[in-house]
């Protein structure tokens, strides 16, 4: 599925299965740099949780991480026995 880049987050829009709620701007100590930061929703498993702007922009942060370890069982579980010796 390719990636989808966002111009613009808007609060309470959909991107992907995150809900953007509210923005933080956090300075980076050890890069002298402030970062901007929303807590987010995950639609698929309800949790909130903190996200990096420019991850949810360039389309890296899809959810909250519970995609990833739905999509590595079904791998697991479709793969199992092939790799062993």
């Amino acid at each position: 599925m390719p990636k989808i880049k966002y111009e613009k987050i808007i609060p309470n829009k959909r991107i992907h299965h995150l809900i953007p709620l509210e923005q933080e701007i956090k300075v980076d100590k050890n890069l002298s740099r402030s970062r901007v930061y929303w807590k987010c929703h995950c639609t698929r498993c309800r949790k909130t949780f903190v996200a990096r702007e420019d991850l949810i922009k360039n389309g890296q942060q899809q959810s909250c991480g519970c995609l990833g370890k739905q999509l590595r069982a079904r791998w697991l579980n479709r793969n199992a026995g092939k790799y062993e010796s």
